[in-house]
């Protein structure tokens, strides 16, 4: 049955898809439009309004996007039906969301109709044949299936939900990439050796270089403004991305975020981010033990190829955050009150330095320290042990001057001269390149600059009114003050370098006079801590007043070192409180 466009009733149409694949791969706004509109002639119908979306459907009814249709029907009461393709492109939220949505549309005098017929504004009242009506005689036959093809819809939802995210989760836990990537990195596609096709992740051919500069620049001291002004005068801008709906994953038509600068602030975030040294902290792999409650949370070492090693960013963040890889590559990351429980404080004392440096010639054990009073009321320095045998104690104040002694006769070999002094020149050509590369990226900038200013003033030749061309000039001097920054640093970068005959000097002074890093009355624990690397094995009291300890190969003495054999330990055990300062056994 046909009718004239003046008996038509004006309708509307709820089109809708869950994301934009699914818009172009099938079931798109255009697919849902055309099945809507075969029916509408049959119904005596119109279309006056049609509404799309792509979103999902399985958001709360509170925020759906039918909420619009609904506030256009309020200012239309002529509008007796929306129209959709099926209950599923309605919503998926179950019956409860489903009833929400159509009840307000109900009380508009619009039905829901799904071009399948499931859903229709049918009305049947059973007192008809009567000739009465009540509220509760009036029903509509369709509500059963309709309440039965929303609960039907999440159902499938939960399927299908149920599906993807098993498989994302399971990508991660395996070490696989899923999403976008971060910056510094791309998803390259692989396949298994089981045929699946997966993604990992790759350094950025030019992000990952701004990444690791940030952590060599860190790693070096630089303070944070200086490398920002440096990462930012090299190209550093944020990638682009769309702007979108807080509820949900809509688009904000022609808003963009992005396309910044760096900040201190950001930089703080990149430096503290394990991705970047490859250890993956994707939510998915947090768990819930059933029987106890409690979340656990297992970082893992991704496919793939990090861009700055586990020691650089360990190095980078102070202690602050620590990344330990296990023998069996399994992952742990420490941060704040649990890294404090990994890094125990220490408990020594500077008074006796050496404790736990020096070995026991009887039993190689550790020495212990102490400081007991004597007899006379001083506070003497012993350091003692008594593991498994009589116990013996030496004193610290006539132990420290031995390896003070020993240490003023202790130089570097000529072996480790030459290979230092080779080891410093490839560290130095290895700088020289970095500057090479950053004075390229400055070029780079400056080019690209220089390009951006082109663009502006073959816009300004056919620009005739002010506001635009103050606002065009505007842009070319801030471009222009930003290139002046960008050329003086690679200036300076290019002319950047420190003699290296200076450096030799410098080292070759230190070569010279190793006594002044191992001594530091200053600093008795980080001498102490020094010295014990000059040996193979902790050396023993013995061995230190004979001059016969297990050097490392790195050092040597420069004589012989022999003094008196007589023997510093005293073989009969003795009480603590009866060495005396001034004629302790030794």
């Amino acid at each position: 049955m046909e009718h004239s466009n003046q008996e038509l009733t004006p309708a509307i149409a709820i089109l809708r898809v869950s994301s934009a694949k699914q818009g172009l791969q099938g079931d798109s706004p255009d697919d849902q439009l055309r099945a809507v509109e075969s029916i509408l002639p049959l119904r005596g119908d119109r279309l006056a309004k049609s509404f799309e979306w792509i979103e999902s459907a399985s958001i709360m009814a509170e925020i759906q996007p039918a909420w619009e249709a609904v506030e256009y029907c309020k200012k239309h009461p002529e509008i007796k039906r929306a129209y959709i393709k099926c209950i599923d492109r309605f919503t998926r939220g179950g019956a409860e969301e489903y009833l929400k949505l159509s009840r307000v549309l109900n009380d508009l005098g619009v039905f829901v109709i799904d071009v399948y017929g499931i859903a229709s504004d049918k009305v049947v009242n059973t007192l008809q044949h009567l000739g009465k009506k009540y509220k509760w005689s009036e029903f509509r036959p369709s509500f059963k299936a309709e309440i039965l093809e929303a609960e039907k819809a999440k159902d499938e939802f939960r399927d299908i939900m149920t599906r993807l995210t098993t498989g994302s989760v399971n990508r991660v836990r395996d070490g696989y990439k899923i999403g976008p990537s971060q910056y510094g990195y791309v998803n390259k596609r692989i396949e298994t050796e089981t045929g699946k096709k997966v993604y990992i992740r790759v350094p950025h051919p030019t992000e990952s270089q701004l990444i690791l500069r940030m952590f060599e620049l860190d790693a070096e001291g630089k303070p944070a403004q200086e490398i920002v002004e440096t990462i930012n005068a090299m190209g550093f801008l944020s990638r682009k991305r769309y702007r979108r709906k807080k509820e949900g994953s809509h688009i904000v038509r022609g808003a963009n975020i992005g396309g910044v600068p760096l900040s201190k602030k950001q930089l703080e975030i990149y430096l503290q981010n394990p991705i970047y040294c490859g250890v993956e902290t994707h939510s998915h792999l947090a768990w819930i033990d059933e029987k106890t409650g409690i979340e656990h949370f297992e970082p893992r070492l991704f496919h793939g190829n990090p861009i700055a090693s586990v020691e650089l960013w360990n190095r980078v963040n102070r202690g602050k955050r620590m990344v330990v890889i296990g023998e069996d590559e399994t992952v742990q990351l420490f941060k704040g009150k649990s890294l404090e429980r990994f890094t125990r404080k220490s408990k020594r004392n500077p008074k006796w330095p050496y404790k736990g440096y020096l070995a026991c010639h009887l039993c190689h054990h550790p020495l212990k320290a102490s400081g007991p009073q004597s007899k006379s009321g001083k506070h003497v320095v012993i350091y003692h042990c008594a593991l498994g045998h009589d116990y013996w104690g030496t004193n610290g104040a006539k132990l420290h001057e031995t390896i003070e002694d020993l240490i003023h006769h202790l130089e570097f070999s000529d072996e480790f001269r030459e290979q230092f002094r080779n080891i410093m020149l490839e560290e130095w050509e290895k700088r020289r390149d970095k500057v090479n590369v950053d004075s390229i990226s400055y070029e780079k900038e400056v080019l690209r600059i220089n390009e951006e200013q082109r663009t502006i003033l073959d816009a300004l030749r056919s620009v005739s009114l002010d506001a635009m061309r103050k606002a065009y000039e505007a842009q070319y001097a801030e471009l222009e003050t930003k290139k002046s920054m960008v050329m003086e640093r690679r200036n300076h970068k290019e002319t950047e370098g420190i003699n290296v005959q200076v450096v030799i000097a410098y080292c070759n002074y230190w070569m010279e006079h190793l006594e002044e890093l191992l001594i530091d009355k200053d600093k008795p624990l980080e001498s102490a801590r020094l010295f014990s690397l000059c040996f193979d094995e902790p050396p023993t009291v013995p061995e230190l007043k004979d001059g016969t300890p297990k050097l490392s190969p790195l050092f040597k003495l420069n004589e012989a070192y022999k003094k008196d054999k007589t023997s510093i330990c005293d073989p009969i055990r003795i009480r603590t409180g009866d060495l005396q300062d001034e004629n302790l056994t030794s």
